[in-house]
């Protein structure tokens, strides 16, 4: 049978679970913020769709990636909070959240990962941070808070200005993922016009956390995966210094005429640290102590602001999941992470062409970020991260099982040189590596795999192996 014609099939229907997972995730993450969709979203929708998926994707253990049965077991061994936590009802509000939370995690990643196309997720965070914008300039809440300049700071439905900056950011995220793949300069000229909007958002948020993040995110990615094209394109260089003084007025303006501003020269002495931060130094310092007083298993789920003598969360999020999960709860949600950077790594060590390198260097500035903004939020309770993280994990799983499937890939002389028994198996793994290729929506289908191993690249050059 010819291979090409299955994989057309499920090239049609990968575009279907797209748009689901796409519409999906606008419905999660945005409207069941509004109190008249969310008993409909949260309770009806969601589950329904989460259902649908694990029948139609999962097959196995093997249908999830480590870093996801590593962060399904560090669910479950949250339960040993029990054993510790002193206030239960915070503690089970937590769990439950952090359940669902990881269900929203598989279900992005069983997509993600049999499909291996992350404009669906990108392009849900980047619309829910327009909507989120948007919502904010039809309550003329954003108008205000530019019209006062002190102590005011945006936070629209999400209710928490570091929430509405964390969004406004990986929107910004989601649109650059676009960049690249943007043939015409109106295409640009949308995505960056529409990242200035979530800018301003950020800005305006006065979340000092998200605005640096930002700052860094954009040079990294400005200078790490555009530096291939340098020399094909010196009309990249001018973008970058073009990039580079915008960054700069920008920054700027922000400290001179904004909240955001005031909060950031906070930063200008260890004395003035020491001052106004008094009580994220204290949170740091109250977790450690947490932990040290039950190393095993911490204090409980949600039992940090128990026991902090400001009542809240600790604003970091590696110090939350020590203090609450012990040291046991570090290391599963930490050894998936570690996993990941290690996947990521590997693949753009086999980067085949300019665009898997690209694509590769992004997914690291990414998670680079996502950990570095993590010291400063919770990111495994919350649904944003949780979304933007496990998108990440189901790309580098889909392309990792692609380049080794392509490294397995026998080549055509030993199909037709062996008993009939390993000629259909050999077909099978070409059909399977034929259909992964045609379901990669960054690459030409059928022509030209993303990731290889080098050996794959030269035989595929010398005619003897299907790639």
């Amino acid at each position: 049978m010819n291979p090409v014609l299955p994989a057309m099939r499920g090239y049609r229907l990968a575009s279907v679970w797209s748009v689901l997972l796409g519409t999906f995730l606008v419905l999660v993450l945005f409207l069941a913020r509004l109190p008249l969709f969310s008993p409909i979203v949260n309770h009806g929708i969601g589950p329904a769709f989460a259902l649908l998926v694990f029948l139609f994707f999962w097959r196995s253990g093997r249908s999830l990636p480590p870093e996801m049965l590593l962060y399904g077991a560090f669910v479950l061994w949250n339960l040993t909070g029990l054993l510790v936590a002193r206030d239960t009802a915070f503690f089970w509000s937590y769990f439950a959240l952090h359940a669902q939370v990881f269900i929203l995690g598989c279900v992005v990643v069983l997509v993600v990962g049999r499909l291996g196309d992350l404009r669906p997720v990108f392009g849900a965070l980047a619309a829910t941070a327009v909507f989120a914008l948007g919502n904010t300039l039809h309550s003329r809440e954003l108008l205000a808070v530019i019209a006062v300049r002190e102590n005011v700071q945006v936070a629209g439905l999400l209710k928490n200005p570091n929430g509405f900056g964390f969004a406004m950011l990986v929107g910004i995220m989601g649109l650059l993922f676009f960049w690249y793949r943007a043939r015409s300069h109106a295409s640009r000229l949308m995505l960056a016009g529409l990242s200035g909007l979530m800018g301003v958002g950020l800005i305006y948020s006065a979340s000092r956390k998200a605005y640096l993040t930002c700052m860094l995110f954009l040079v990294l990615w400005a200078l790490f995966c555009h530096r291939q094209y340098l020399r094909r394109h010196p009309s990249t260089v001018l973008g970058i210094f073009v990039l580079g003084l915008a960054l700069a007025g920008a920054t700027h303006h922000v400290l001179r005429t904004s909240y955001l501003g005031d909060r950031l020269m906070e930063f200008r002495t260890l004395e003035s640290i020491e001052t106004k931060e008094t009580r994220r130094l204290t949170f740091y310092r109250e977790g450690l102590a947490m932990f040290l007083e039950n190393p095993l298993f911490g204090v409980g789920l949600g039992n940090f602001k128990t026991m902090s003598v400001y009542g809240t969360y600790s604003h970091s999020d590696l110090l939350e999941v020590l203090s609450t999960t012990g040291a046991v709860g570090f290391l599963l949600y930490g050894g998936g992470i570690y996993l990941l950077w290690r996947r990521l790594r590997r693949l753009r060590r086999l980067a085949a062409n300019p665009e898997a390198d690209y694509e590769a260097t992004f997914m690291q500035i990414l998670l680079a970020c996502y950990l570095l903004i993590g010291l400063g939020r919770p990111h495994f309770l919350d649904i944003f991260s949780v979304t933007f993280y496990a998108a990440i994990v189901g790309w580098a799983f889909y392309h990792s099982r692609l380049a080794g499937a392509t490294r397995r890939l026998p080549s055509v002389r030993s199909i037709f040189s062996s008993p009939s028994a390993m000629q259909d198996r050999s077909l099978r793994e070409m059909d399977l590596a034929t259909r992964w290729a045609m379901n990669n929506f960054t690459t030409r289908p059928g022509v030209d795999d993303h990731f290889q191993e080098p050996a794959v690249r030269e035989a595929a050059r010398d005619g003897d192996c299907h790639a």
